[in-house]
């Protein structure tokens, strides 16, 4: 009977110890690991979780050994594109797509769908309509489809697509959606500008010298300078010179808010053509003007 004993109390410590090992392991090399990404989380600010991924997907593209220093300092020097592309490689369904705009670029498109924010159009390109039509199970009409949310017009045509697009082509696709250019705004990266727009931040740094606003479906802009430019410049507001530059280019003073106000008189989105301009003009005064402020 006492052997017995012995071995039941034996069995009964053998499953405890297991289960606070296997409550406990997974969170104990999870932050084991973390600390070897530091250095990435510091400097990018991406979660533990998508920096592994990284990693994970340049040792497959290496096909040989890289050591985490040597992959933290690639994905230092990787923007926020290439972080996409490097996460994503061949696949493109939809939840990876979220997944990776939002670690690569802080953007929520969900949340942007859920608000119906961004662009505003009458109709989708053909391509979207018949990759829609394709892949819905029921027949819709263009007029149906632009009431879908923005993620699930996504979806259908990722789907219709296989679900096998290059990271260039998912920014386009997103930019003609969403209204969200991802390569326009990687290569903004530590330019001095921060940008708030679809009701969240997409660029927003400590050093902005200027930020721009847009309204939830992109037809009004608004440009203000940041109180850190004012404070290391001595200015009240916009230089003289940078105020033609944006007058030319259609903005105009608005005195209530202290700042330069645009808004489409047709109703409809600002094309891409007038927000590249208006951050050209933004990012090459700054460089010119004010590129030691960065630093």
């Amino acid at each position: 009977m006492e052997s017995v004993q012995m071995v039941k109390k034996s069995l009964w410590m053998t499953a405890l110890v297991l289960f606070f090992t296997l409550m406990f392991a997974p969170a104990s090399a999870y932050a084991d690991k973390c600390k070897f990404y530091e250095p990435v989380l510091i400097e990018q600010d991406y979660s533990c979780d998508f920096t592994h991924k990284l990693v994970v997907a340049l040792k497959q593209q290496e096909k040989g050994p890289l050591s985490f220093e040597e992959a933290n300092e690639r994905i230092i020097q990787l923007s926020q594109a290439e972080a996409m592309d490097t996460y994503l490689g061949s696949k493109s369904k939809t939840g990876e797509v979220l997944y990776a705009v939002n670690e690569a670029f802080d953007i929520s498109l969900k949340k942007v769908s859920d608000l119906d924010a961004g662009k505003q159009t009458d109709r989708y390109p053909d391509e979207i309509v018949e990759g829609v039509k394709k892949t819905a199970k029921y027949s819709l009409t263009e007029e149906e489809i632009l009431l879908l949310p923005k993620v699930q017009v996504m979806d259908f045509y990722l789907k219709s697509r296989n679900d096998r697009l290059e990271g260039p082509e998912i920014r386009q696709l997103i930019n003609t959606i969403f209204g969200i250019n991802l390569d326009g705004i990687s290569s903004l990266e530590g330019a001095g500008i921060g940008l708030f727009s679809k009701e969240q931040w997409i660029i927003q740094g400590e050093k902005d010298l200027f930020v721009v606003y847009t309204s939830v479906d992109d037809v009004e802009a608004r440009i203000e300078a940041t109180e850190y430019f004012k404070e290391q410049t001595g200015l009240d507001g916009f230089p003289d010179d940078l105020k033609r530059q944006l007058e030319e280019i259609g903005y105009t003073y608005n005195e209530a808010i202290d700042a330069y106000f645009y808004a489409n008189p047709t109703g409809e989105s600002v094309p891409d053509e007038f927000k590249g301009r208006t951050l050209g003009t933004l990012a090459k005064y700054i460089q010119q003007n004010y590129s030691d402020l960065l630093n």
